[in-house]
């Protein structure tokens, strides 16, 4: 056995000792779905854009997968993309709800396209939250409405694909390397918001650390380690996802795990992460970024030349 497992290599021993886990977790799942079951929306066919819009917002507390399975799946896989204040370590689901109900009432619409081949029509809001006063996240609701007028939830996430950048700063380079700090000291806190926080301070320029500031995230970094791996694997996931919409999301954890380690960890680095890990993580972007468009107006501003997958993934 690996002294230091991957996240891969845990999953796989934990299915191979519980062959009934999968089934287990799939009820679990199933059930808490059964729970917070929504009694959905359906409105008339017939009304305005405007009309539309306001219906939706208001009735944005009923809004509902068309399958039990998509809602929990979605609810785990985009979970890392709602806001700390927004995230529920034991309801997921609900959180996804809440949130994507949020959004609906009140996010901006941005797109309001037909589908011809299906006769539906796309809607999408966007809604900026901040994250402590450090930096801002955009997050997305896509609803399908269908001719007869019922409406469903199809997903609620990141922009995907962007068109700006999904994060903003909103503090300057020293605030941010201190509260990073200082929440990392914080295990309430998830350790993605202290990395994310890390990379807006760096890239904004100016400001650097100091080896103490680094020894000091380093030591913290340590003791959290379960939670940097379980970072890694998200990159992972992401990384062989289709790229193709969701090209920011993989870029982005690629970046935060550079800064990590290029700026903070240094030497520690692969102490903490297999180095294939990683060099697995790059061999995906550079298969699955070939040919990806994405927006140049979407990338975050300061990002280092040597992140080439941001260039692969706009070039």
């Amino acid at each position: 056995m690996n002294e230091n497992p991957t996240p891969q290599e845990k999953a796989a021993e934990r299915l191979a000792a519980d062959p009934g886990l999968v089934q287990r977790r799939l009820e679990a799942d199933l059930a808490e779905a059964a729970r917070v079951e929504r009694s959905g929306i359906r409105l008339s066919p017939g009304l305005s854009r405007d009309g539309l819009v306001d219906a939706l917002r208001a009735s944005a507390d009923s809004i509902t997968y068309d399958h039990p399975v998509l809602a929990v799946t979605q609810a785990k896989r985009y979970h890392g993309d709602l806001p700390t204040g927004e995230r529920s370590d034991t309801e997921e689901l609900s959180a996804l709800y809440q949130a994507a109900s949020r959004t609906l009432r009140e996010g901006e619409l941005t797109a309001d396209r037909r589908v011809p081949h299906g006769g539906h029509r796309i809607l999408e809001f966007h809604r900026q939250v901040s994250e402590g006063g450090l930096f801002t996240v955009t997050l997305s609701a896509t609803v399908r409405v269908e001719p007869d007028g019922s409406v469903w939830l199809e997903e609620h996430r990141w922009p995907s694909p962007p068109v700006r950048p999904v994060h903003g700063r909103q503090a300057g380079s020293r605030e941010l390397f201190d509260a990073a700090l200082r929440e990392l000291q914080h295990d309430a806190i998830p350790l993605d918001r202290s990395l994310t926080t890390l990379l807006l301070a760096t890239v904004q320029g100016s400001e650097g650390t100091d080896p103490g500031y680094r020894s000091a995230v380093t030591e913290r970094v340590t003791v959290r380690r379960r939670e940097l791996d379980d970072y890694a694997w998200t990159a992972h996931e992401h990384a062989t996802s289709d790229l193709g919409d969701r090209w920011y999301t993989a870029c982005f954890h690629r970046s935060v795990l550079e800064n990590l380690f290029e700026n903070h960890l240094g030497g520690a680095a692969f102490s903490l992460v297999d180095r294939e890990d990683v060099e697995e993580i790059d061999e995906e972007l550079r298969h699955r970024l070939s040919g990806v468009k994405g927006s140049p107006n979407a990338v975050p501003p300061g990002m280092p030349p040597h992140h080439w997958w941001w260039r692969e993934a706009v070039g």
